[in-house]
């Protein structure tokens, strides 16, 4: 599924379409997809939602944060993706700042900020993942 949000942080277009089990044709119709439903629009950030167990949020091309590639091991559900960092290269594709993180993680992290939401959220997506977020009063968010 892809998604453009607009500054508010609501969604205005959604697409979906399988996930190729190829890593190689997996980036090439991600990108076809994202290009396809921007036209014209630049894309000024991307957030990757994985599902795989991720240690921490991984960030590319932000300043103070992971600005370099960083080549992590993750661990797919349901992809058999072995030694490929969709987010690495994804942001090598697009060059622009990326996030990923875990699928479940975004969705409690969106639920409370687009809630305004300030405590601690339990989110259940459906799937093979739970995700936490808290909003404590300094506005940072963890998982």
């Amino acid at each position: 599924m892809v998604g453009i949000f607009d500054e508010s942080g609501v969604l205005v277009k959604t697409t979906t379409f399988p996930t190729p089990n190829n890593q190689n044709e997996y980036l090439a119709v991600t990108a076809k997809v994202v290009r396809k439903m921007l036209g014209v629009d630049k894309i000024e950030k991307i957030s990757l939602a994985l599902p795989a167990i991720m240690k921490e949020p991984e960030y590319y091309g932000f300043e103070g944060l992971h600005a370099a590639k960083k080549h992590s091991e993750l661990m797919f559900a349901n992809l058999q993706w072995t030694d490929f960092n969709p987010a690495e290269e994804l942001y090598s594709i697009f060059e622009v700042p990326l996030v990923a993180a875990n699928d479940g993680d975004l969705a409690a992290l969106y639920e409370s900020r687009i809630r305004e939401f300030s405590g601690t959220l339990l989110a259940l997506p459906l799937g093979w993942t739970v995700g936490i977020s808290h909003q404590p009063k300094t506005g940072r968010c963890s998982s």
